[in-house]
């Protein structure tokens, strides 16, 4: 007798085994040219065609041309050569070529037409999943050799497993971007590469003068392949591939080639929009080229993987993080050469005309061993504002405030503005606070090269700041800081090496190279070796100067220790500065820097100030070639405000140096900054213990505001006032010591600085019968 229990097991297994058994039969693969797979036959050319959930498709003919395509289940492309022609493909399911253990081997591609209505997208979105996993390809290494123009042959710096018809993009080894260029291999040996045709351009294939300059060589091509009809190159409307929330792209081993829409907000190549989340979304071992708008945008979205991909001829910033809420995004080992400009008219920033290769919006992301050669702007530009905006906008997130991820290894050369550039152009409408970068700790940007850039290797503006372990060469200006506590270490800077390319500015072959500019400040250098910066014929070289002609106030606490010097000149002033009165200079006419262990001077904490009239250069060390004096002294800075409502024009504003009460050569003209049109403030930095004569070319303000700041306990500066009315008194007095007085007719204020607990600064207002409203 069978048992109750035996029963309702049977009945058990039954009802599991038919429930597998037509789970199997809803999942089961069925191939795309089977009639029974679709209802009404297979799908004709032109129709909309959707994969339904629980169905799974095998691509397994050729070609497919569709008008929309919609995968709600699973749609699988076969080994085999392939081609789907789509307006778009929205995947709410999986659409796969290839996984990562089992690479697509054959050629796939994938083209959209390129639909002003915005269609024309490659779309994952609410749980879909792309995956394209090409063929595992090196994509990019650098030449051993150097290539002349005429030469075919390619000696790399590893083996390459490239073939004959690959496409490869070689970087430019001088100033001028234009210099890269594309080839075709013909022929691949170990690593020696043949191309088809010989290159135009040279470039440079050794390290010298312990700088690697060697030239990148990226692979475009890859055999899954996302492009757009060949009507976009005419139109500038092209394909788009788009991750929405919900979305998830594996991308490796694709390229993806001439997509986006030229001058359209939204449309780009590749874009993560408003995804959140991304962590399990990568775009890794690919290459972006002939794009027509950006090629890799990151809008509201973290945690993306982008590594070792090839971005060449691409239009308006290229990596790009949007709305500056984006964060933990990681781009290493990326390669972006040839960064254009946009048009004016097709510039969805006004920043794309002259963009980044990587254009980041929030410092809390990784970038790691990534090169940008050859924009038509700046290779990395941390350009962020005070909160997120666009869709992202929030006032909780604070950019300009956040810490620095991890910047280290990155490679910018061939730039037409900077390598590295820490500032922003133009502040939001309504903000005017200045635009530094402030993070809550110290933000060392490390071991960062840069080399043949037009402007600078680096310019960073901002607040506890660091760039250290750097190699910055053959640029018009290697590193500049703008801002305070900001610290170059441990580098090395070379002048000129033995990729000669001819000067960075070749409209103005004059202009002095320079290593280091001092700066706004206080800014340091130290432990930094500066090789190669010989003057010749037709420039002047200096391992050290000040930013040219600057109106802006410079730090005279600023410093260099720990230097050494190869085949450089120390220090260059230009002695003509006065001739540019009239466009502003008076930051840099006051230029100072401490030499802290004497490095520089050969005399320890002297200081190093630019040849003015305000020196007395008799009790100073004058070094002509420098166009610098050496004092003992540290300097200190007066300030002079008018408070007066309005605008009021004070200067110019004369100051002369007295010395036993008697004035002494040429006054020093201060101008102001003449981008502030009607100036009402002066400063000059002074040398302690003498007296300076005041006299102002326009109105005697009715309240005169002197400031001193970054003396020592002990200093003594006395201001003489000449056109100062007779009733004009002290309305207020702060920290130092404070005479005044009047002789022959001149309000004189004698100033001592107080001990070690006294603050460095000190304020005096000088109003009619001391009252000041």
């Amino acid at each position: 007798m069978v048992s109750r229990r035996f029963v309702s097991l049977l009945v058990l297994v039954t009802l599991v085994s038919g429930a597998l058994f037509w789970q199997s039969v809803r999942v089961r693969t069925l191939a795309w040219s089977d009639p029974s797979a679709w209802r009404g036959g297979v799908p004709q050319p032109g129709a909309d065609v959707t994969i339904p959930a629980g169905k799974t498709i095998r691509v397994d003919v050729p070609s497919i041309r569709v008008g929309s395509l919609t995968v709600d289940g699973r749609l699988i492309l076969a080994d085999r050569d392939t081609r789907i022609e789509a307006r778009n493909i929205v995947v709410h399911g999986e659409l796969s070529a290839g996984s990562q253990a089992n690479r697509f081997s054959h050629d796939a591609t994938f083209v959209l037409d390129g639909d002003p209505s915005g269609r024309g997208a490659f779309v994952a979105s609410n749980g879909g999943h792309i995956a394209l996993w090409g063929t595992s390809r090196r994509s990019w290494v650098r030449l051993t050799q150097t290539v002349l123009p005429g030469q075919r042959t390619l000696s790399v710096d590893d083996a390459v497993d490239w073939r004959a018809g690959d496409r490869l993009a070689l970087a430019p080894s001088g100033f001028d971007a234009s210099e890269t260029e594309e080839a075709t291999v013909a022929a691949v040996s170990g690593s020696t590469v043949t191309l088809r045709d010989p290159v135009r351009f040279r470039h440079w294939g050794t390290v010298t003068d312990g700088v690697d300059e060697r030239a990148e060589v990226g692979l475009l091509t890859h055999n899954i392949v996302v492009t757009s009809d060949a009507s976009a190159a005419q139109t500038g409307v092209g394909g788009q591939v788009i991750v929405l929330r919900g979305g998830r792209l594996e991308a490796n081993g694709v390229e993806f080639a001439g997509l986006g829409q030229r001058g359209k907000l939204g449309r780009y190549p590749i874009h993560f929009h408003l995804v959140g989340d991304a962590h399990d979304s990568v775009v890794a071992s690919s290459s972006i080229d002939h794009s027509l708008n950006r090629c890799l945008t990151i809008h509201g979205t973290d945690g993306v993987n982008v590594r070792d991909n090839v971005a060449y001829d691409t239009t308006g910033h290229c990596f790009f993080l949007e709305d500056g809420i984006e964060t933990g995004n990681v781009f290493q080992g990326n390669l972006a050469l040839a960064t254009h400009g946009a048009a004016a008219g097709d510039a969805i920033l006004d920043s794309d005309v002259a963009p980044a290769s990587y254009w980041i919006s929030n410092p809390t992301n990784t970038l790691i061993g990534n090169v940008a050669a050859g924009s038509d702007g700046n290779g990395f530009w941390y350009d962020l504002a005070p909160h997120p905006t666009g869709p992202s906008a929030t006032a909780s997130i604070a950019p300009r405030t956040a810490a620095l991820g991890d910047f280290e290894g990155n490679v910018a050369h061939a730039n037409a503005a900077n390598g590295l550039f820490v500032d922003i152009l133009r502040n939001p409408a309504g903000v005017t606070e200045a635009p530094n970068y402030n993070p809550p700790g110290t933000a060392d940007f490390r071991t960062f090269v840069a080399y043949k850039n037009r402007k600078r290797g680096a310019w960073l503006r901002g607040t506890n700041l660091r760039l250290s372990h750097a190699v910055i060469a053959d640029n018009s200006i290697g590193v500049t800081f703008a801002g305070a506590n900001a610290i170059l270490r441990d580098s090395r800077v070379v002048g000129t090496t033995a990729n000669e390319t001819g000067p960075p500015k070749p409209t103005d072959p004059s202009f002095p190279i320079r290593g280091f500019e001092f700066y706004d400040g206080p800014v340091g250098v130290e432990r930094t070796q500066f090789a190669n910066f010989v003057p010749d014929r037709v420039r002047q070289a200096s391992a050290l100067s000040a930013l040219r002609f600057s109106p802006f106030f410079m730090d005279p606490t600023s410093y260099a220790s720990g230097l050494t010097f190869d085949r450089a000149q120390r220090v260059f002033f230009e002695a003509g500065a006065a001739r540019r009165d009239r466009l502003g200079g008076d930051g840099y006419r006051d230029s100072v820097f401490r030499d802290v262990d004497g490095s520089v001077t050969g005399t320890a904490d002297a200081t190093v100030a630019i040849d003015s009239p305000l020196v007395a250069a008799s009790q100073c060390r004058r070094e002509a070639s420098w166009g610098a004096l050496v004092c003992a002294e540290h300097f200190g800075s007066v300030f002079i405000l008018g408070v007066d409502g309005g605008a009021t024009q004070l200067g110019p504003v004369r100051v002369a140096l007295v010395t036993h009460g008697i004035e002494g050569g040429d006054p020093l003209v201060l101008f102001g900054n003449p981008q502030f049109g009607t100036n009402s403030a002066y400063q000059t930095n002074v040398r302690p213990g003498y007296g300076y004569r005041v006299a102002f070319g326009g109105r005697f303000p009715a309240h005169l505001r002197l400031g001193l700041h970054h003396f020592a306990p002990g200093d003594r500066v006395s201001l003489y006032l000449p056109q100062a009315p007779a009733d004009f008194a002290p309305a207020q007095r702060t920290a130092f010591e404070t005479h005044v007085f009047r002789t022959d007719g001149t309000l004189v204020i004698e100033w001592t600085a107080g001990n070690s607990d006294t603050p460095d600064t000190d304020v005096i207002d000088l109003c009619a019968r001391g009252i000041c409203t």
